[in-house]
């Protein structure tokens, strides 16, 4: 695959955040996420998991054919009302644009259970620089750069107002 510009739709939350879809496992569960430039890291919500401000999810462990179940038992927060994330850590497939840009092997963790109720997406995909930059496999972009779909190591966010 030859590397390339990747141009993704985004509606402004904050400065530093945008939210878009992202497609997930093998069978291609099309999510709602946050694309936040000040989180590191992959987070999905499981199917069946519900709460007041939720989506309905479509990404199901279950079904995926291509995940890969950790064994790393997760708990973090995350949003304006620090809501409490609970999961396991996983890898799969994740799209960016409509099937045309993927990664295989993606470790996200799977999330099983919400503390909080004011979360409105699916998921997180964090694209913040690690302290690591060449081999962190959990960050999004190293990712996507280590595939060969991007060029660089570098997020821009142009938000149209």
């Amino acid at each position: 695959m030859l590397a390339k510009d990747v141009k993704v739709e985004l509606n402004r939350i904050t400065d530093q955040t945008g939210k878009g879809y992202l497609m997930v496992g093998s069978e291609l569960a099309k999510e709602i996420v946050y694309y936040d430039t000040a989180t590191q890291g992959v987070a999905i919500v499981n199917k069946g998991v519900t709460n007041t401000d939720f989506f309905e999810s479509g990404y199901d462990t279950k079904l995926s054919m291509s995940k890969q179940k950790g064994s790393n038992v997760v708990k973090f927060v995350y949003g304006q009302d620090a809501s409490i994330f609970h999961g396991t850590d996983y890898s799969d497939t994740m799209c960016l644009v409509n099937n045309s840009t993927c990664v295989s092997d993606m470790p996200f963790y799977s999330i099983d259970k919400v503390d909080g109720d004011h979360f409105d997406a699916n998921g997180v995909v964090g694209l913040a620089p690690t302290t690591d930059i060449e081999s962190d496999n959990r960050s999004f972009i190293n990712v996507l750069h280590n595939q060969g779909i991007i060029k660089d190591r570098t997020v821009a966010l142009n938000f149209e107002d």
